[in-house]
């Protein structure tokens, strides 16, 4: 790095935009497995760290690693200028991000069609067995050159952030909901509920698939109650799984319909959900 600036400083550059030869804008620690994930917009490049030795474990983008795929065929990287990379799995098996440039860096165009220097939001699935990134669920809009961010929210939507606009788009790419916040400019945005989102799912068992009321970077503690009429015959403590996972908590089997679901976090929100 000091050779770098030094270099820099000798030809002329410390007050060009070249100066920012890095612009690292995402950061978090996976605190379950003691990495580190960096993003750099500059550079184009994902740097998966073990905090614990410093050594770098992958790198994925145009200084990467892995090999980067879509639909099953290797692909030369085809972005430029990340923002807001969000890991949506566990051990960093997956991340959501915003894409300043697609299909810059010389690449083809994966997705067929015209050549576009478009922005979009993309998901990025990491195999470290076979060493390769599959690039799928992109959506594409008009260039954003600055900015951005994109959240995998309960249910599945991505929660889109442009400067004069947020989005909610399905996991099918269709617009659930959209606010154009023009004249003001919009960096990045969060989804907050009332309280923790729940839904049952009925197969051989009764299942809960639980989010909490926003997202955590670490596991968090909830309770879960369980009503038959006015009488409580249930209760249950569990952790909220980080980064926006679904937590699936069992019913037991003496629980049969119809019956009412009470689910808390520590924070004082809860959320009831009628079962006929």
């Amino acid at each position: 790095y000091q050779r770098r600036v030094h270099g820099m400083k000798e030809a002329g550059l410390m007050d060009s935009p070249k100066r920012d030869w890095t612009h690292f804008n995402s950061l978090f620690w996976d605190f379950e497995t003691n990495h580190i994930y960096l993003n750099s917009r500059t550079l184009a490049t994902i740097w998966k760290l073990d905090k614990a030795t410093g050594t770098i474990v992958w790198r994925m983008g145009q200084h990467g690693t892995l090999t980067p795929m879509v639909s099953g065929k290797v692909v030369p990287w085809p972005f430029g200028e990340m923002h807001s990379v969000e890991m949506v799995a566990p051990s960093g098996g997956a991340f959501v991000a915003f894409v300043n440039k697609c299909y810059v860096h010389g690449s083809s165009n994966v997705w067929g069609g015209k050549k576009r220097r478009n922005s979009c939001v993309v998901r990025l699935t990491v195999d470290e067995r076979a060493h390769t990134v599959h690039i799928s669920h992109p959506y594409f809009f008009p260039p954003q050159d600055v900015w951005g961010d994109v959240d995998l929210i309960p249910g599945g939507n991505r929660l889109i952030t442009r400067k004069s606009d947020i989005i909610e788009l399905d996991p099918l790419n269709r617009v659930v909901w959209r606010l154009f916040t023009a004249p003001f400019l919009m960096y990045r945005s969060e989804r907050v509920y009332a309280g923790p989102v729940v839904k049952l799912v009925r197969n051989q068992n009764l299942t809960l698939h639980i989010w909490n009321a926003r997202i955590h970077r670490v596991p968090n503690h909830g309770w879960v109650r369980v009503f038959q009429g006015p009488h409580l015959i249930w209760t249950h403590r569990f952790e909220f799984l980080p980064h926006w996972q679904v937590t699936r908590v069992p019913l037991p089997p003496p629980v049969r319909s119809p019956f009412r679901v009470q689910v808390g976090n520590l924070e004082g929100q809860s959320t009831s959900l009628e079962c006929p």
